[in-house]
């Protein structure tokens, strides 16, 4: 058995497998081990229970009756996913956590949907909540979340589990695939985002909306398609679903809150009345990327977010300026905040698209850096930033 990436968790699936019995070998194909030298240092007696291939070192695949990889690693051999193979695990050593178990994936909205599902959900119920808001959401995370409780004798006090993964599910009860509105390329081009589609598998029933059924082929014993809400106002944000009608509190601003919000619904609907979930919903905040500041005379937006893609982006000032006639949009942020980094030159594309149409806007941070070689724009100092019109803050970072 060869085990490949220590950056994304072989070191812990390994530990896993020698401990029912299997000798696996580890590829550090990324070089983790070389550049990491606490991380060495800290599980040296871990280490040395297996052998290692270095990043230098290409193995041959025909000498392992088995490979085992995450789903973005640029192999070109038949292989089991990381997802995949936690699965397995999980499926055997705790079979009665995974009936309460809730797994959120997608290209955006995931952690967003996971704090909805938590909010609503906390209600009546004990959840234990992880996404990333809290660090890491590869696969194995989970499986490392579950030891941790297990041993800590916890596993019996949570009523559910929610989980937010990266590129696809494990075993569970219920997923949500929130969208894949960009299908973007992952493993150097080899697959793409929409992998995660295959992993669905893992779970006993599974949630997704009418755009992914009607672009990719989703096949699924116990296929739940939720269908799109009716806006009744964008601010104040009401909807109706299922023919009931739904409000945000004003903290909340943007229509594409509604899209996570249906899976919530939907899938709380099995355990809460909609009179619950209503009173629940308009008492939701999202901590650390959506504030709405309301001053005398304007109102700050600020919409901040390691995975802001282009769509969302546009998405946020679209809904902006059908609030605001007037105001300010500034855009900005950090690079390095998700593996999927931002298109500049599209980024501007965008932008100028809406400074033909008279849009006020100023740029800020990293990304605002490099968008200068392509927009003639004002760059501010968004920590010291003076406002004194309607803003929206569009800025890709966790914290300003």
């Amino acid at each position: 058995m060869l085990i490949i990436d220590i950056n994304h968790g072989a070191l812990d699936l390994a530990v896993e497998y020698e401990k029912s019995g299997k000798n696996p070998v580890i590829w550090d194909i990324y070089g983790k081990l070389e550049r990491d030298e606490k991380f060495k240092e800290c599980n040296k007696n871990i280490l040395s229970k297996f052998k290692i291939i270095s990043k230098k070192e290409m193995p041959d695949f025909s000498n392992y009756t088995e490979v085992i990889a995450p789903v973005h690693c640029p192999i070109d051999v038949e292989f089991k996913t990381f997802h995949d193979a936690v699965s397995e695990i999980i499926s055997k050593k705790y079979p009665g956590v995974i009936e309460k178990m809730i797994t959120v994936t997608g290209v955006k909205g995931k952690t967003t949907t996971t704090e909805l599902l938590k909010h609503i959900l906390s209600e009546e119920y004990t959840v234990y909540c992880h996404n990333s808001n809290d660090g890491s959401i590869t696969p194995i995370t989970v499986l490392n979340i579950l030891n941790n409780l297990s041993d800590e004798r916890k596993l019996q006090i949570y009523d559910f589990f929610i989980f937010e993964i990266s590129l696809g599910i494990v075993s569970s009860k219920y997923s949500i695939l929130t969208n894949i509105l960009e299908n973007y390329k992952i493993a150097r081009g080899m697959r793409s985002a929409s992998i995660k589609i295959d992993s669905l598998k893992n779970s006993k029933i599974a949630i997704i909306n009418d755009d992914v059924i009607n672009i990719f082929d989703v096949n699924h014993k116990n296929l739940k398609v939720v269908k799109n809400a009716n806006i009744i106002s964008k601010y104040p944000l009401k909807f109706n679903y299922l023919k009931n009608d739904f409000e945000f509190n004003e903290s909340i601003l943007g229509s594409h809150f509604i899209e996570n919000s249906i899976f919530a619904i939907e899938l709380c609907s099995n355990f809460l009345s909609f009179e619950k979930i209503k009173n629940s919903l308009k008492k939701f905040k999202i901590e650390n990327r959506m504030n709405v500041e309301k001053k005398e005379e304007y109102t700050i937006v600020k919409n901040i977010n390691p995975g802001l893609d282009l769509k969302a982006i546009d998405y946020a000032i679209s809904d902006f300026l059908s609030l605001f006639e007037n105001g300010m949009v500034i855009v900005g942020g950090d690079f390095g905040c998700t593996c999927e980094e931002i298109n500049i030159e599209k980024l501007a594309e965008l932008i100028n698209q809406y400074l033909k149409k008279g849009v006020k806007i100023t740029i800020a941070g990293d990304v605002g850096i490099y968008l200068k070689k392509y927009v003639n724009l004002e760059m501010v100092d968004i920590k010291n930033y003076e406002f004194k019109d309607n803003t929206l803050v569009v800025y890709r970072s966790k914290l300003c």
